[in-house]
C-alpha cells in the first residue's frame, strides 16, 4: 500500500465564498491519483486530483466543511488511509445595501439575513461593519450567538419600536462586553434614498 499525503492545508488566502485550494506534499511513489471528500458532501465530491493545488468549487458561502484526501495506489496496490481532516469555512457573499425608500421603519420583527456575516442585518437596507473582535458587533437582541458572542451580557439594547402603534417584541443590540481592545467599534448603518 501507499502512503497519503502530507501537510494537506486549505490556505486562508485562498478561501472565497464558493472556492477554495487544498494544497499538499505529494506521497513519495506508487501513486496513480488522489481522492478528495468535502464534508457536507458538494457536486462533484469525491474529486479527482492529480496536482497541487487543487480547486475546490461548488461551495456554499458561510458554510463550514471538512476534506480528506487517500491515495489511490498504482499497480494494483488499492488506496491509502485518509488524511486528517482538514476543516474550513467558507466566505460570506457581500451584498452592496440598497437604498430604502423613506419615510422608512424597521421593527427587527423579522429573522435577520446573511449578508456578510452570520444574520448580521435585518434587511439588504442595512451593512454592518463589525471590528475584528466578534464581539464588537450588532445583532438582533436574541441572537448573540450568530455573531459569536463570549456572551449575551454587557449589551446595549434600545426599546423595541412602536410602529404602528403596536410595540415590536425585538430590536438592534450592540454587543459591547469583552471587546478587546475597548477601542474597537462596530457601525450599523441604514442606507436610505433621501
Amino acid at each position: 500500500a501507499c502512503s497519503p499525503p502530507t501537510a494537506v492545508a486549505v490556505p486562508a488566502a485562498t478561501i472565497t465564498p464558493t472556492t477554495v485550494q487544498l494544497t499538499f506534499t505529494p506521497s513519495a511513489s506508487g501513486v496513480t491519483d488522489y481522492t478528495a471528500t468535502v464534508t457536507p458532501a458538494v457536486t462533484g465530491s469525491p474529486f479527482t486530483v492529480t496536482a497541487s493545488p487543487f480547486t475546490i468549487t461548488g461551495l456554499t458561502p458561510g458554510t463550514t466543511y471538512t476534506v480528506t484526501l487517500t491515495t489511490n495506489c498504482s499497480g494494483g496496490g488499492g488506496s491509502s488511509t485518509a488524511t486528517l481532516p482538514v476543516t474550513f469555512t467558507t466566505a460570506f457573499s457581500c451584498v452592496t445595501p440598497t437604498y430604502a425608500a423613506v419615510p422608512y421603519t424597521q421593527t427587527f420583527e423579522n429573522t435577520w439575513i446573511t449578508n456578510c456575516a452570520l444574520r448580521d442585518v435585518p434587511s439588504l437596507n442595512w451593512k454592518l461593519t463589525a471590528g475584528n473582535d466578534p464581539d464588537a458587533s450588532f445583532r438582533r437582541n436574541d441572537d448573540g450567538a450568530a455573531g459569536n458572542w463570549t456572551s449575551n451580557l454587557y449589551g446595549y439594547t434600545p426599546a423595541g419600536s412602536n410602529a404602528g402603534g403596536t410595540t415590536s417584541s425585538f430590536s438592534a443590540r450592540y454587543h459591547s462586553g469583552n471587546v478587546s481592545p475597548v477601542t474597537e467599534f462596530a457601525l450599523f448603518d441604514l442606507y436610505a434614498n433621501v
